[in-house]
């Protein structure tokens, strides 16, 4: 069974403890429940000479008007009572209600941590939670270990009993440096994170730089400042849908550089394969200006 992560929780159903409704149907279930008992009294009671109420169906009825705020209140009512069981649940939590949920499985909050990074080490808290040690288990110990740590890839090469772990960096193009590979080792090898068996070898994701080299004809009434625009999507798309395992592929890298004013683009680099634990960089992007075209 795959294990789950914080992109499978984005497709849970939120749940209701109550149904939730609109003001307008609540308005219409007060005023029939006031019609019944206004029309059970005038039958009863007909010394009362009690009015006939025949004006429902206007805005400007009293009844609608006194009405309205309680309805009101109602619907926001049935809403913060959902609101509060959801944030019982990690799909749906946010802020200090993840920290309530998080501390019940030993994870605390790192200075400065996303909400999103945060729920992904509670479910690799969950997940790591053997007697043996687990990917997940080792996974969350590195993220936890500095707020620099993007992403870590645990795994072992052949028979080799050695836990590799591959950490990709969220700054110096995704480079692990030698002080955050230190935090990530001096973490994994803590005596309450290491079983006694292993040994852990920790080092840089990061092994390849691609440069990519691209060619593209504008639209005439595109301003040559598109260029500059299209290297910063490219640049910005791979920050976010790149990491650890993922190749890059000149089709890729043309889609995400097709912004609005170009005609065509045409990435010439080499499709580059990433193995499963190694990461690629992107270096410098060089977009050239074929002229312009229908």
């Amino acid at each position: 069974m795959p294990l789950i992560s914080t992109a499978d929780l984005a497709g849970y159903p939120i749940p209701a403890a109550i149904q939730e409704i609109d003001v307008e149907a609540i308005l219409a279930r007060h005023t029939a429940d006031f019609l019944a008992g206004w029309n059970a009294l005038r039958a009863e009671r007909p010394d009362l000479n009690l009015p006939p109420f025949d004006t429902q169906a206007l805005e400007s009825e009293e009844t609608r008007i006194l009405f309205r705020p309680g309805a009101f209140r109602e619907m926001l009512l049935r809403g913060r009572i959902n609101d509060a069981v959801r944030a019982n649940f990690l799909a749906f939590a946010s802020g200090a209600d993840i920290d309530n949920l998080a501390v019940f499985y030993d994870v605390f909050r790192m200075a400065g941590e996303a909400d999103e990074r945060l729920k992904s080490r509670v479910i690799l808290a969950i997940q790591g939670r053997s007697t043996a040690g687990t990917v997940p288990r080792y996974r969350g110990a590195a993220l936890a270990a500095s707020l620099r740590v993007d992403d870590a890839k645990v795994y072992r090469v052949g028979r080799d009993p050695t836990i590799n772990v591959a950490v990709m960096s969220t700054d110096n193009n995704g480079v692990a440096d030698a002080d955050l590979l230190a935090a990530v080792a001096a973490a994994l090898n803590d005596d309450a994170v290491r079983m006694v068996n292993d040994t852990i070898a920790v080092r840089a994701a990061v092994t390849k730089i691609v440069n990519i080299v691209a060619k593209a004809w504008l639209l005439p009434s595109t301003p040559d400042t598109a260029l500059a625009a299209s290297v910063t999507a490219v640049k910005a798309a791979w920050s976010a849908e790149g990491g650890i395992g993922f190749d890059f592929a000149p089709e890729w890298a043309q889609a995400r550089m097709m912004i609005g004013g170009l005609q065509r683009v045409q990435v010439t680099t080499a499709y580059t394969v990433a193995e499963a634990h190694e990461a690629i960089a992107i270096g410098t992007v060089t977009i050239s200006n074929e002229g312009r075209v229908y």
